[in-house]
């Protein structure tokens, strides 16, 4: 009058691939002890063995599906069974090898990444410690502002529901921030070619170079974006002062107003061109220019100085009374 054996186990939980797996299959009525058995054979080099009592354990080394029929006897032979399956997942594996480098004091925001497991997936830091500033969820999200330079290494573990786990080794740099350390610019002529290189400090690379405001582009001189070089032919003498910015990868920025001279390329009675006068010398030489064949000035605006466009002796006359008579000085065009 005892009923059958009837298996009361109808569905068994999803699994992660080289993981243990043990479950104890469960049934009600029979006669006796209840005798388990995969009734086809299908566990066999699964990884997983049926035992006698109903226990399924084992470890699956590769990740799909697992079908068997399970059978309950009991000792009057009366037998119950059912079909089962579940699904085997692959081993987790953290494929996030590598995080960017950073700027300090600027917000941080990246997503760890997986692959496989069963569930939910939960990431912590294992070793090591994330850059101060820093902190990463249970999810896998790292957030906040680094506030100390420097290269933190540690350790991220990728753990599912079934305990398979991916330890991966990353680091992170946090750079200081952008400074411009060119705070003047090398003085430079009218109508001379110039070049210089402005310099900066911390950031992560590569920095942009730019200038607000077009000062240097007024007098034709350009900044290269990713050297740095300030370069051209300065088209107009004076003093400039153009703000140039040096601006990181992630958009840390800097900027640095910078005094720039630009001379003329010649002193109105500096004839010889020596840098000084008008003097003796330069006396001397428009003599030899004018009544000895000697040497045109390099720039002969540099001798005309009265200004009509010529060198001659109304100059001559001007140079003279200028240095010996109190004269008006110089005003060459």
């Amino acid at each position: 009058g005892t009923a059958a054996p009837n298996i009361t186990t109808i569905s068994l939980p999803d699994w992660t691939a080289n993981v243990v797996y043990s479950q104890q299959l469960e049934a009600t009525g029979g006669t006796g002890l209840l005798t388990w058995t995969d009734k086809f054979g299908d566990l066999v080099g699964s990884g997983l063995t049926l035992s006698p009592g109903g226990l399924l354990s084992g470890t699956i080394a590769t990740a799909g599906n697992v079908n068997f029929v399970a059978v309950a006897t009991d000792e009057a032979l009366l037998t119950d069974e059912q079909a089962l399956s579940f699904n085997v997942n692959s081993a987790v594996t953290l494929t996030t090898t590598s995080l960017p480098d950073w700027t300090d004091s600027l917000p941080f925001l990246e997503q760890l990444a997986h692959t496989g497991g069963t569930g939910v997936v939960t990431y912590s830091v294992s070793s090591g410690a994330l850059p101060t500033g820093l902190s990463m969820s249970g999810s896998g999200l790292i957030t906040g502002n680094p506030t100390v330079p420097g290269l933190f290494n540690f350790t991220a573990e990728a753990v599912d529901e079934v305990g398979s786990s991916d330890p991966q080794v990353l680091s992170i740099t946090v750079n200081q921030p952008v400074a411009i350390t060119t705070a003047t610019l090398v003085d430079g002529t009218e109508g001379v070619a110039y070049t210089v290189t402005l310099t900066a400090t911390g950031g992560t690379p590569p920095l942009v170079w730019s200038e607000s405001g077009g000062v240097l582009a007024s007098i034709g001189l350009t900044i290269n974006p990713a050297s740095g070089e300030i370069s051209g032919t300065p088209s107009a003498a004076g003093d400039y002062n153009p703000l140039c910015l040096a601006t990181d990868a992630l958009g840390d920025e800097d900027q640095q107003s910078m005094a720039l001279h630009i001379g003329v390329p010649w002193i109105c009675g500096d004839v010889d061109n020596d840098g000084v006068g008008p003097d003796i010398s330069d006396l001397t030489y428009v003599v030899d220019y004018m009544f000895q064949s000697g040497p045109e000035p390099v720039f002969y605006a540099s001798g005309d100085m009265d200004g009509s466009g010529f060198i001659d002796v109304a100059d001559l006359t001007y140079l003279v009374e200028f240095m010996f008579n109190g004269g008006p000085a110089p005003t060459c065009q």
